[in-house]
């Protein structure tokens, strides 16, 4: 059995043979008189043949030529088992009840094994003859076959599934053969572990209800869901991911789904519960449970912004990390002692929400390996990309896109970082009503909440259009940060109070930005050649003078250090004599000196120094 005969009549008849019948003289018969010569030998003669036939020889196991403890070890081995446990109990022989649905589950894993229908057919009449009674029915046997050839692959249901085959399981986590089987599938990648999948017809998101793991299936097109354990497409097996990150609480999955009624009013659900666990203003409370929102849906859009809570010690940072966090897609959480690795394994592996406390980075090589992970992930398409340890000709494209939100208690050093960030600073709560410590009741509203959140993505998932950013106007802002804040507002577009209250968020946040950046060196650098240009005239500025203004500021920066902002912020300078003596005195440029007024100065400020700027003027009224 297992191996095929090929006779000379295999394949077309019109083809010339590469293979002949032989007389018992070892003569060529020709095709066709052969054929007549052939009779089909009864079912029963075979039967009766059987018992009449020698017993087989016993297999011989040559000694290893070389001998020492390792051929010792070798011949100690012992053969791995060619069929699971329970099927080697099955074959044993079964009950006048169990016989139907054993042979069933021995078609479908003698198939799974690439046995042919017609050496199935064959084993189950074997097998056939152990039972009690015996089935002694050919044509049931192969109506078993042709079942369990449309598709179906056999698994631990075929059997724990069947209260009469159950006794034959001896448990997954004792089964040897299941557990080698898995990993070769993987190695395959015939088994794949997401928390997520889409089709045509399904999105499938992955849920946890107690130890157990599973998917909830929503078809686009009916808008009804139901569960499944595991998700079949064509010859791959996707499972839920049920790792240590997961029963450690690393990162948290709803457990179901639950209804929501509206967009609004799980908006207000909330913003209420936020305001249970933590001090926030109104306006900056509806914000963020419109940024818990948009993390549900954050993989139909191209960009996003990060959520930050700063403050001092016992402000309320970290509560409002954990209560608004929490509720986010997929919640990652990290502290702040964090390494690269992780951060890379979390987001390739859950596409989740990256939650980070005390992330007051540092500048180290290994914290800059963050902040570059951070700096790339706020757009789509941005991987970090390096050569794996193991072998520098393989490149690993690691992701890094998704939402993230940070706790700390200074603004970031990294400029491009801090402009990536919507910042609200905490201060400390003199409310009596909040809770000083997270107990089991808030921790079951989060789990509401996260099911309603669940339903609310797979309602709205396919609804998202990237491409509707261009019609929202966030008003006149710096273009990056007007970037993160269009796919910010994509969710509550179509709500114009909710809009023009971010309009008047952001426009306060942009003059926020501006104040930080003008409290920098390059800011008060910028501040002085203003203040100098008013005083003195645009052509008298040079870089000593700039030093001595910012001295006497108590701002000690040398000229040479001053020339370097000066470069990078593309202002050219000149040698010229001046009252016979020659310095470097800035060329003043009206286009380049607009946008450094725009970037570095607060609305007020523009308003005293726009008359040094002569025509053409840019719109300043950002």
């Amino acid at each position: 059995l297992g191996n095929y005969i090929n006779l000379p009549c295999y394949g077309e008849l019109s083809t010339l043979p590469s293979r002949f019948f032989l007389s018992k003289e070892q003569k060529e018969v020709r095709l066709e008189d052969a054929l007549k010569l052939i009779t089909r030998i009864k079912h029963q003669v075979i039967q009766d043949t059987i018992p009449q036939l020698p017993p087989a020889p016993p297999v011989i196991v040559p000694l290893p030529i070389a001998g020492g403890a390792k051929a010792a070890k070798e011949k100690e081995k012992p053969r791995k088992a060619p069929h699971p446990p329970c099927i080697l109990t099955i074959l044993k022989g079964v009950p006048h009840g169990a016989r139907d649905v054993a042979a069933f589950a021995l078609a479908r894993h003698y198939l799974d094994q690439l046995y042919t229908p017609e050496e199935v057919f064959a084993l189950l009449n074997v097998w056939d003859k152990k039972n009690d009674p015996p089935i002694s029915d050919p044509k049931l046997l192969e109506t078993k076959v042709k079942s369990a050839a449309k598709g179906y692959a056999f698994g631990c249901a075929s059997v724990k599934g069947e209260p009469l085959l159950e006794h034959a399981c001896i448990g997954i986590e004792n089964c040897e053969w299941l557990a080698r089987a898995i990993k070769e599938r993987k190695k395959k990648g015939l088994i794949r572990e997401l928390s997520y999948y889409e089709n045509n017809n399904l999105i499938y998101e992955e849920i946890i209800s107690g130890d157990k793991a599973s998917f909830v299936a929503f078809n686009k097109k009916s808008r009804e869901y139901n569960f499944v354990s595991e998700i079949q497409e064509a010859e791959v097996t996707i499972k839920p991911i049920y790792t240590k990150e997961v029963t450690e609480g690393a990162v948290t999955f709803p457990t179901g789904v639950e209804e929501y009624g509206d967009t609004l009013t799980l908006i207000s659900d909330l913003c209420d519960h936020i305001h249970k666990y933590v001090d926030m203003e109104m306006l900056n409370r509806e914000f963020c449970a419109w940024y818990i929102i948009g993390t549900w849906v954050y993989d139909r859009l191209n960009t996003l912004a990060y959520l930050r809570f700063t403050g001092d010690t016992g402000c309320g940072k970290s509560r409002s990390l954990d209560i608004i966090g929490r509720l986010a897609y997929k919640p990652m959480m990290l502290s702040g002692a964090v390494t690269p690795a992780p951060i890379y394994r979390l987001v390739r592996n859950f596409r989740g929400t990256l939650v980070m406390e005390e992330a007051d980075f540092r500048d180290t090589t290994e914290k800059g390996e963050v902040v570059i992970i951070l700096n790339c992930g706020f757009e789509r398409g941005r991987p970090v990309i390096r050569c794996s340890k193991d072998n520098p000709d393989v490149l690993e494209v690691l992701p890094c896109y998704g939402p993230k939100i940070f706790a700390t208690r200074f603004r970031f050093d990294d400029a491009a970082l801090e402009a990536r960030c919507l910042s609200f600073t905490m201060e400390e709560t003199d409310r009596d009503d909040i809770p000083p410590i997270l107990g089991s009741k808030y921790y079951e509203e989060a789990v509401h909440l996260r099911n309603k959140l669940l339903l609310w993505r797979l309602h709205n998932l396919d609804t998202v259009n990237p491409d509707s950013i261009e019609s929202i106007d966030i008003g006149k802002i710096e273009p990056r940060l007007k970037q993160i804040g269009i796919s910010y507002a994509v969710p509550f577009k179509d709500y114009p109070e909710v809009l023009a209250g971010f309009k008047k968020f952001m426009r306060d946040y942009n003059q926020y930005i501006i104040g930080v950046r003008s409290d920098t060196e390059a800011g008060k650098v910028i501040q002085s050649i203003f203040k100098l240009a008013k005083q003195y005239g645009i052509d008298m500025i040079s870089p000593k003078l700039i030093a001595e203004d910012l001295k006497n500021d108590n701002v000690d920066i040398d000229p040479r250090t001053i020339g370097k902002h000066l470069s990078s912020f593309g202002i050219t300078r000149i040698n010229r004599r001046t009252e016979g003596s020659r310095a470097r005195y800035i060329q003043w440029n009206n286009k380049v000196m607009q946008k450094l007024l725009r970037r570095y100065m607060g609305e007020f400020e523009r308003k005293e120094y726009e008359g040094l700027l002569i025509a053409p003027k840019l719109d300043l009224n950002i």
